[in-house]
């Protein structure tokens, strides 16, 4: 089901943005309002998985000093002060991101392209970077075949393809064309982090 991703990021892109277009609606044009309730609905429709995984990925590189010590610290179900205040500080660049973008669709179209770049990432990076340990839920959910990476590389192009399309004809490419790098360099970086500190990709580094 990995190729799968893409159309996940599809659907909690599509969430945000209507849950941003129907607030923008009742409250008048307040953008930080309607990108909260959109962060918001994001949230509920995931579970907070991301975020869960992204608190506990920061508690560990920040708290542990060996590889083994961060490991053991990320699968601890508290949440530690590194963690609390990356997440923190996550969700309100986040929410302030989208909020300076403004007009409606503009911010729904950037929500989805991130949203699905993010996923498509994901699937590379579990396909190029071994799991750090043979017991966590990486582990167990396998490393995704070269058709299911491909396939998902596809899909994801085609969604971020006819986003930027619409995103040209509304006149903010700009936008458009930062969410791909923000997502990119996103995952690039925790990329990096995984394999210099953890030695390999998590399940909450992948959430992160």
């Amino acid at each position: 089901a990995f190729q799968a991703a893409p159309i996940v990021g599809l659907t909690i892109g599509l969430i945000g943005a209507l849950v941003y277009a129907l607030s923008f609606w009742v409250f008048n044009g307040s953008v930080h309002i309607c990108a909260t309730l959109a962060v918001v609905a994001q949230l509920i429709a995931t579970g907070a998985f991301h975020e869960d995984g992204f608190a506990d990925f920061f508690d560990g590189i920040g708290g542990g000093q060996t590889s083994q010590a961060r490991l053991d610290i990320m699968r601890d179900s508290r949440i530690g002060t590194y963690g609390s205040a990356a997440l923190l500080l996550a969700l309100i660049l986040k929410i302030f991101f989208i909020a300076e973008i403004a007009q409606v669709w503009q911010a729904g179209l950037c929500l989805i392209i991130s949203g699905t770049l993010a996923r498509v990432a994901l699937v590379h990076f579990m396909t190029m970077v071994k799991p750090a340990a043979q017991d966590g839920n990486s582990a167990e959910a396998g490393q995704p075949t070269k058709f299911e990476a491909t396939t998902a590389t596809i899909m994801g192009g085609v969604i971020v393809g006819v986003s930027l399309i619409l995103a040209f004809q509304l006149g903010f490419i700009m936008p458009a064309i930062g969410a791909i790098i923000g997502a990119i360099a996103g995952v690039t970086l925790i990329g990096i982090i995984s394999s210099k500190y953890l030695g390999g990709q998590t399940g909450d580094a992948l959430g992160a």
